[in-house]
């Protein structure tokens, strides 16, 4: 009895949502997006690869106050992927994965951090399984859907992300609506928590971000660059503050800083643990600034 393993070139959910990155870093940069391209060739709601991309992205979005309508909820989904042609979706992920190939660095591409790569894993497993005969492993398949029940029953956290694939997915006004939708979605990710006002160094970092969303050595090298000048800002900002409370803090804000550096690649934790530095940075320059301009006042 083997485990079934999970595979990021056939997982439909993972393969689009590195796509729709991927077009966001395109149109930053400027740039013709063949991902747009391919998007709009593969993931049609008549084709097969659309259909089960739907299935994804409900499992994704739906949320029930409790483990028995979760629990129906998921059969009826897996009820409703055994329906879909095995030998299609096989084909159209084929040639899918054949197309980011021809334009993309395949490892590079695939190895861009996704935060939904759990519940993601899970869903494939379970799709695999409904489709396949073979016998695998019961207790792997068990914590699949504990995962998913988990999520499907959880509080409504991805339901705005969800909500902004599905509708990149329809492509309504094509071109025009994709790059709306495309900046939409990188800058509420970040401006739900920042707010409007970023500072450039903040901006540099996103602009980072997106333009090397394929490429996580650059991006790794930008953030080691980075990592230095933060911990100098805190040194010397921590001289200027009486408060050992905030000392302590600014002080383990360093230490995240050094873990970061060594950190073997960049995931979307450390982005946020760096933009916050840099807002922290601004909050205490001008706090202290204040205070200095009282004390001068007398």
């Amino acid at each position: 009895m083997r485990r079934l393993k999970h595979s990021k070139y056939k997982n439909t959910g993972f393969l689009f949502e590195l796509l729709v990155r991927q077009v966001t870093s395109d149109i930053v940069g400027n740039k013709k997006s063949v991902a747009e391209g391919i998007l709009k060739k593969y993931f049609s709601p008549k084709a097969d690869l659309g259909k089960e991309l739907k299935l994804y992205q409900m499992l994704l979005s739906e949320k029930y106050n409790s483990e028995v309508k979760g629990t129906s909820f998921i059969e009826a989904v897996l009820a409703s992927h055994s329906k879909l042609s095995r030998k299609v979706l096989r084909e159209q992920k084929y040639n899918l994965v054949k197309d980011i190939k021809d334009n993309y660095p395949i490892n590079d591409f695939l190895r861009a951090p996704i935060s939904d790569y759990k519940i993601l894993a899970s869903i494939y497993k379970l799709f695999e399984n409904n489709h396949m005969d073979a016998d695998f492993d019961p207790s792997d398949l068990h914590r699949c859907r504990e995962t998913l029940l988990e999520h499907v029953t959880g509080p409504k956290k991805e339901s705005k992300k969800a909500k902004d694939m599905k509708v990149l997915s329809e492509y309504k006004d094509q071109e025009k609506e994709l790059q709306l939708l495309s900046y939409k979605i990188l800058v509420d990710k970040f401006n739900e928590k920042y707010g409007s006002k970023l500072c450039s160094r903040q901006k540099n970092l996103l602009k980072e971000y997106i333009h090397n969303i394929s490429n996580d050595n650059s991006l790794r090298e930008y953030v080691r660059k980075e990592v230095p000048w933060i911990k100098k800002q805190l040194r010397e900002l921590v001289a200027g503050i009486d408060d050992e409370v905030t000392k302590i803090k600014l002080s383990e804000i360093q230490s995240q800083m050094s873990r970061i550096k060594n950190s073997k690649s960049v995931r979307e934790k450390h982005i946020t643990a760096l933009l916050l530095a840099y807002e922290l940075i601004q909050e205490i320059r001008r706090v202290t600034d204040v205070h200095a301009e009282k004390c001068k006042n007398g």
